[in-house]
């Protein structure tokens, strides 16, 4: 509700992308969620091969367990 009163006060926004929703296969979210569950500091996971690019992530996530 809040967006469409802010889209019809402004006119001048023009027309809205919509961003399709993106299905997260069972194993990377699984995955994710178990990253972060652990409770490292710092490590927030939400695009599993975006956050894991550099392997930085991975040794917190070993040096936890």
């Amino acid at each position: 509700m809040f967006t469409a009163t802010l889209y019809f006060a402004n006119p001048k926004l023009g027309d809205v992308e919509i961003i399709p929703d993106i299905e997260i296969p069972r194993e990377e979210r699984a995955f994710c969620n178990y990253i972060n569950s652990l409770g490292i500091e710092g490590v927030k996971v939400r695009n599993l091969y975006a956050d894991l690019v550099d392997g930085l992530v991975l040794l917190k996530v070993l040096d936890r367990i």
